[in-house]
């Protein structure tokens, strides 16, 4: 399996925007809700 890696920026507000490659291969849109996990340094 391919591990493929994304930049992201924390914005105003704490908004951060997944890049479009993302949201079209996982179908996510406005209002789908994600977990973010605290892996001791490391967010999952």
């Amino acid at each position: 399996m391919a591990t493929d890696t994304y930049t992201i920026q924390i914005r105003q507000r704490g908004v951060v925007t997944l890049p479009n490659a993302l949201r079209e291969a996982y179908g996510l849109g406005e209002d789908d809700v994600l977990t973010l996990v605290d892996l001791g340094g490391h967010l999952l």
